[in-house]
């Protein structure tokens, strides 16, 4: 039950809930403006800075094989986005924003993996879910909008409508899909390391190139695919390393 938590462990949880929610808000603004395959390798850079979180905040040893692995990836993403080029994109950083918050919501996981029980910790996530999306459903009902041209922002900020039931099927499973998520990544993180656990996430860049193609008909480009292929050797390397 809520009401048998503690205060400070609430608090706690509700911190690490808002960096999820920060996280998904962010990335999913990024998919307005970007492919999935290219948003989605932007994102892994998530594992690289989980690993170094993971000594700055928890104190935890990497050896020169993770320092390897990080700086592959990190070329990875920098021949995707193409920083000084005149075709960077600036959602790119909306990208990279989600996975920087990602990244501290996955260390904050391993930090309080003593503190709490999971079920609770859970439990209060999903909780923080509900309060978000009234908010924003509250405040994108209220408004009186006029169009924006940015169309990250109107992704985020639109005027409500009522779904059918085919919209709704498909919200009801991703919410299904993402839960499992929740209970499975936050118990690996609360029995791993995270710099261990991190470059198993790259298992999700093939699919993402998949439901792309195979949804929206979107082809990498050259870059993309250099920089996808930099981001896999990184994470197979570590795998190889670590398993």
């Amino acid at each position: 039950s809520l009401f048998k938590i503690e205060g400070k462990i609430i608090l706690l949880f509700t911190l690490r809930a808002t960096l999820i929610v920060l996280a998904m808000m962010f990335f999913f603004m990024s998919l307005a403006s970007l492919s999935i395959a290219i948003a989605t390798a932007i994102f892994f850079i998530s594992p690289a800075l989980i690993t170094i979180l993971s000594v700055i905040i928890l104190g935890e040893r990497i050896g020169i094989h993770r320092i390897i692995s990080i700086v592959i990836g990190f070329l990875g993403i920098l021949t995707i986005v193409q920083p000084f080029k005149s075709s960077f994109q600036i959602e790119s950083m909306i990208a990279l924003i989600s996975a920087f918050f990602y990244a501290l919501y996955q260390i904050f996981t391993r930090k309080l993996k003593n503190v709490g029980k999971i079920n609770d910790m859970i439990l209060i996530q999903q909780l923080i879910y509900f309060v978000f999306g009234l908010l924003l459903s509250t405040f994108n009902y209220l408004h009186n909008y006029k169009e924006i041209y940015n169309k990250s922002l109107s992704f985020l900020f639109r005027p409500s409508i009522i779904l059918d039931y085919k919209h709704l099927l498909l919200l009801l499973i991703a919410s299904l899909i993402f839960n499992f998520f929740t209970f499975s990544s936050t118990y690996a993180y609360r029995k791993t390391e995270a710099s261990i656990i991190a470059p198993f996430e790259y298992v999700a860049l093939p699919f993402s190139i998949f439901w792309g193609f195979l949804i929206w008909k979107d082809i990498p480009s050259q870059n993309v695919w250099i920089g996808i292929i930099f981001i896999v050797i990184s994470g197979l390397y570590i795998f190889h390393r670590e398993k």
